[in-house]
């Protein structure tokens, strides 16, 4: 008879880190043996683990000698940044925390009723001796008839003890405003009923918009948060998750473990900004779950109503149409992946953006940039025509070099589409009095041409078929 062998003894590693952390336990030979989100508690046999804790970009490692029962803290990795004020993050601070949550409880001042609006304009160096600017200069708050323009470093409390903060909060009418800087590069910001929609900027030192001045709001890369409470609070995990899911959306691959994206879609009731992140993530890496989808968005439709243009720019992707939910972009989204969306669906439905709208008005001003929804509005006299133009005549000769390095021969569709972009060249040509006097006709561009036109140029199919029509008249 053989020798009965034992199985092997197993030990329970259970681990605790930040509820947004992804946990994975990798073996001796880089295999993952367990994995959870926030906390882990796995039996596994004595050995050697590497236990991995992610947040976002960032990374944590420990190695683990299991023989015996253990448990083990792992914090979310210190080396996240994030313009929210959010404790264990890279660049917060203690008072820049309770300075936050106390503009948030105390509202500066009362403008509307139904909702409420906070700002946090902020510097953080590693030393905490920023210059006393006062960080909010130049940053205007604007509503979307442009009636009223607020002044937010004049308006804003500004404390200069240390690291500079400039905090504002007012009760506002619900409604689609303006974060908009000096420069003219400018932000929606949607403020939904009985919530405080929070937005939350970083001074910077260089723009990739073209401003030079010694310190300037990162305006493009501001979070936003959308709080029931109305109310800050610096270590709320779901605002922790929802920074990881706006770091998600930036990134043009699936990153989130389905356990992280689970999460995020199931904590929207607690911050609905999660809800609008999930949902673009979901459409994006799981583009078969229509079930969840369609779950999500009408859910988001009961959070946040049918007039938030976020809201209906998601609902354009599902399948089974809300009929309380309009198919009209009037206001300019929160996010640019639902402008995207919308620009999209506009060649199927031509008036989606409905032409005396100001989401139409914005449509030929915006500027690369994700997760959220940039433009530039026009200043001395520069006209959205011009903006565009000179996108398109970028867009063309970048792909005219594209074009020539490869072989138009194994693609029949690629050739035409090369021709009709050198026929678009040559209408600027017209357009500048620069081309010869032969002019050549109007390009037959197919839906798929004039879709990839659209989502490079970001600008709905109607503006583009307007743009032809200029070009060859």
């Amino acid at each position: 008879m053989s020798p009965s062998s034992d199985p092997p003894k197993l030990n329970t590693l259970t681990v605790d880190a930040s509820a947004p952390a992804e946990i994975s336990v990798l073996d001796g030979s880089a295999n993952t043996v367990a994995r959870a989100v926030g906390h882990l508690s796995s039996s596994l046999p004595s050995d050697i683990y590497k236990v991995r804790v992610r947040v976002g970009p960032t990374l944590e490692e420990r190695i683990v000698a299991l023989d015996r029962d253990q448990e083990i803290r792992i914090d979310a990795p210190t080396d996240f940044s994030s313009p929210i004020p959010l404790t264990n993050t890279r660049r917060s601070q203690d008072k820049h925390q309770e300075t936050t949550r106390w503009a948030s409880e105390n509202l500066s001042q009362v403008l509307g009723i139904g909702a409420s609006i906070l700002i946090i304009a902020r510097a953080w160096s590693r030393h905490g001796d920023s210059a006393p600017i006062n960080p909010a200069t130049d940053l205007m708050f604007i509503d979307e008839s442009s009636s009223m323009k607020l002044d937010i470093g004049k308006l804003a409390k500004f404390t200069a003890d240390g690291d500079p903060i400039a905090s504002w909060s007012a009760a506002v009418t619900p409604g689609s405003y303006r974060l908009q800087l000096a420069g003219g590069i400018t932000r929606a910001i949607f403020v939904t009923n009985n919530l405080q929609t929070q937005a939350f900027l970083l001074q910077r030192t260089t723009s990739s918009y073209g401003r030079s001045d010694s310190a300037t709001l990162d305006i493009e890369n501001a979070a936003i948060s959308i709080s029931p409470q109305q109310s800050f609070d610096p270590g709320n995990s779901q605002t922790w998750l929802a920074e990881v899911a706006r770091y998600a959306l930036t990134q043009k691959r699936k990153i989130l473990s389905e356990g992280v994206l689970d999460q995020v879609l199931r904590a929207k009731f607690d911050d609905p900004m999660l809800g609008l992140l999930g949902a673009h993530l979901l459409l994006r890496d799981e583009p078969d779950n229509v079930v969840d989808f369609e779950t999500v968005t009408q859910n988001l439709f009961n959070l946040l109503g049918s007039d938030h243009p976020d809201v209906r720019a998601l609902c354009l992707a599902r399948r089974t149409p809300l009929s309380e939910v309009p198919r009209r972009i009037t206001s300019p989204p929160m996010l640019r992946a639902s402008w995207d969306l919308a620009v999209a669906h506009s060649l199927k439905e031509s008036d989606i953006f409905p032409e005396d709208s100001e989401a139409n008005h914005i449509a030929t001003l915006v500027l690369p940039g994700s997760p959220w929804l940039i433009w530039k509005t026009p200043t001395d006299g520069e006209g959205s025509s011009m903006r565009l133009e000179e996108t398109l005549q970028d867009f063309v000769a970048a792909r005219s070099r594209a074009d020539r390095a490869r072989s138009n021969a194994t693609n029949p569709v690629r050739s035409r589409l090369n021709s009709a972009y050198r026929t678009l060249a040559h209408g600027l040509e017209v357009v500048r009095g620069t081309a010869p006097t032969v002019r050549e006709a109007m390009p037959e561009l197919s839906l798929d041409e004039k879709g990839e036109l659209t989502k490079v140029l970001g600008i709905p199919a109607s503006k583009l078929d307007s743009m032809l029509r200029k070009l060859f008249p």
